[in-house]
């Protein structure tokens, strides 16, 4: 589900995503986060970032790339129609 290349590929959607909407703030909730990818990106760029997954699986593996990159982020196991 999430090759090498597509985990990757997140810094540079990241860097567009900040691009196209001018975002100032300095925290980010990142909803479905799944592995992580979008969250680690936001986290190497200095953001306070927040990820939030239903899944145990998948929170176990942005946690772990977490780790092994030094970031700080806060994960969250809820479905988010709950929240």
């Amino acid at each position: 589900m999430f090759p090498p290349e597509r985990l990757a590929g997140a810094r540079d959607e990241v860097a567009q995503v900040l691009a196209l909407t001018n975002f100032t703030g300095r925290e980010v909730l990142d909803l479905c986060c799944g592995p992580g990818r979008h969250s680690l990106a936001l986290a190497e760029r200095g953001y306070a970032v927040t990820g939030v997954d239903r899944s145990p699986f998948l929170l176990e593996q942005a946690r772990q790339r977490a780790a092994e990159a030094g970031a700080v982020i806060e994960w969250v196991q809820e479905d988010m129609q709950d929240c």
